[in-house]
């Protein structure tokens, strides 16, 4: 067996050629997890997105891709979902910008690079994301450029990219959304692991007032009712079906 080694942009990935079979794509942390460059990828990402435009955007895409995908949009669309080292940057209480956010920066990359400048750079980064989805490249580019002329609203272009529905040019790719409920879980999970830092109670409590804590504590128990009363109904409903119940919350 054979290694070769291709310099591609930030981090090599790694050939794997066997006799009688074809070579095989190792991304950097693809298959165990990479604690150096996921740290790396916190700070950078941090420092990176700033001001929440395209620059930022563009700048955390290219970043993921050079670190953990060979550069390449293409490994991301295809393996970004079994990346061991990426799904764990995902989760890092952290990093200063979410899940979905990395994700569609990442996957916009390639979008941002085949856009004219004037256009890419005109349109803000929701503008680009509804764009995503549209897989014709010309229709792509007249949308974007009528886009920019006629200073569609983010309503309005949804409108424009939804009459292209059921066509081609607009077939999704890649998994359907999540539910709400998966989503809201998701976003609950990420709050528990950044409830989890100590320096939330750290000595900056002190100049806090007792009545405004209070009401922190009195809304936040507000809602962990609430959110308790969504985890019943959702046992209910487990119980009214097949599926195997787990265990007490």
């Amino acid at each position: 067996m054979a290694i070769v080694r291709e310099r591609l942009p930030k981090q090599p990935a790694v050939v794997v050629r066997s006799p009688g079979r074809a070579p095989t794509l190792v991304l950097p942390g693809e298959g165990a997890v990479r604690s150096d460059l996921i740290d790396a990828a916190v700070r950078e990402i941090n420092r990176l997105y700033v001001g929440k435009g395209i620059e930022a955007a563009r700048g955390v895409g290219e970043y993921v891709l050079k670190t953990f995908f060979g550069g390449r949009v293409e490994h991301f669309r295809r393996r970004g979902r079994k990346h061991v080292s990426f799904r764990k940057l995902a989760e890092r209480p952290d990093l200063r910008i979410s899940h979905a956010t990395l994700w569609k920066c990442t996957a916009l990359v390639d979008q941002f690079r085949e856009l004219p400048a004037d256009v890419a750079h005109a349109l803000p980064v929701t503008h680009h994301v509804l764009l995503l989805p549209v897989r014709d490249d010309k229709c792509k580019l007249a949308l974007a450029r009528k886009a920019v002329r006629e200073n569609l609203s983010k309503t309005a272009l949804a409108v424009e990219v939804r009459r292209l529905g059921g066509s081609s040019s607009t077939a999704r790719r890649g998994r359907p959304p999540s539910p709400p409920v998966v989503r809201l879980f998701s976003a609950l999970a990420r709050l528990a692991r950044q409830s989890a830092d100590p320096s939330l109670l750290d000595r900056s409590l002190d100049g806090l007032p007792p009545g405004r804590l209070a009401d922190l504590v009195a809304a936040a128990t507000r809602d962990l009712e609430q959110f308790r009363a969504l985890v019943h109904r959702l046992r209910v409903r487990l119980d009214a079906s097949v599926i195997p119940r787990p265990g007490p919350m």
